[in-house]
């Protein structure tokens, strides 16, 4: 009897960790087609897509003309995550971020009065807007 319960407890835990796996997997799948999305046009259309992931795409994606964003991460702080979190918001340019106040950029993409120096970010970007 307890070596049946061993190996039902073995093979539950099993099926757990493929499951896990599977997941972490997908997200990656997800990610990189979102990634490819931004980069060509081509991608925006994915025959056989999600109907989850087609609204998000053309939310993140709505209007964007791909000359017209800058790479945010060029600011001191702004890392991989707040540049993701600039873009869902909007704002891809240097001159869009340099344009909102403090508060308004903390209430677009969420932040904590906390986190990030966003004064710092705005004059970083008055600067390197100007330079373009």
């Amino acid at each position: 009897m307890n070596r049946k319960l061993f190996w039902l407890g073995y093979l539950l835990a099993l099926v757990g960790v493929a499951w896990i796996l599977w997941r972490q997997r997908q997200e990656e799948v997800r990610e990189t087609l979102e990634r490819l999305r931004r980069q060509s046009p081509a991608f925006r259309e994915w025959p056989g897509e999600s109907h989850r992931v087609q609204p998000i795409a053309q939310a993140t994606h709505r209007g964007r003309n791909e000359a017209e964003s800058d790479n945010l991460q060029e600011i001191s702080g702004i890392g991989p995550t707040y540049a993701r979190r600039l873009e869902q918001a909007g704002i891809r340019t240097f001159r869009q971020l340099a344009a909102l106040s403090a508060d308004e950029i903390r209430e677009r993409i969420k932040l904590q009065p906390w986190q990030g120096d966003v004064e710092s970010w705005i004059e970083q970007a008055r600067s390197l807007g100007s330079q373009r």
